[in-house]
């Protein structure tokens, strides 16, 4: 690899080496189906978002008028899919990601002890389905990379998370250093 090479590689995975550790206080462990993950805590991520880009709306976010909200039926379950543009400004410049999602919003839930299902609805999926599609969209751009790329499942990796986050504070009667030694 050339000199120049190895530089741009560096500077392409600036972005993503500054946001790709997560904090396992950031996180929650969720069932999808059957299925047991670690969830990022949506707020922490806007935050860390802020902290690189600047104020929602300002340096990054969501386009409002590019937010589109489809919903389908298959037989007693409605979903809705969400589509839109997350925009970021990066160095001076901006960049632009579509991003997506789908979640149920209506279904018939399983009857159990003799007692038939009933429809559920979900009132706030709005809300979930712009989350998720925002989390993943910041996914893309490297945001706990670590999570998605399934090192939260190594629980050694996770302990050492939570040293690098919270590391132990320093007893100041312990510190051997003596200004005299300089």
């Amino acid at each position: 690899m050339t000199e120049e090479k190895g530089k741009g590689i560096v500077e392409n995975l600036k972005l993503w080496n500054q946001v790709c550790f997560t904090n396992p206080g950031t996180t929650k462990e969720a069932n999808i189906g059957k299925q047991q993950i670690t969830s990022i805590r949506p707020q922490s991520q806007r935050k860390r978002a802020t902290e690189i880009f600047g104020p929602y709306g300002i340096g990054w976010g969501i386009i409002p008028a590019s937010e589109k909200f489809e919903f389908n039926t298959f037989g007693e379950t409605t979903m809705v899919s969400y589509f839109a543009i997350l925009f970021y400004i990066l160095d001076g410049i901006r960049g632009e990601i579509p991003i997506n999602a789908c979640i149920k919003v209506a279904y018939m839930t399983k009857g159990y002890d003799g007692k038939p299902g009933y429809m559920l609805l979900d009132d706030e999926y709005t809300k979930k389905v712009q989350t998720n599609a925002l989390t993943k969209g910041l996914s893309t751009l490297g945001f706990n990379s670590d999570v998605f790329e399934g090192w939260f499942d190594d629980c050694k990796y996770v302990q050492s998370m939570k040293e690098y986050f919270n590391p132990q504070p320093v007893d100041p009667n312990a510190n051997t250093f003596n200004q005299g030694d300089v």
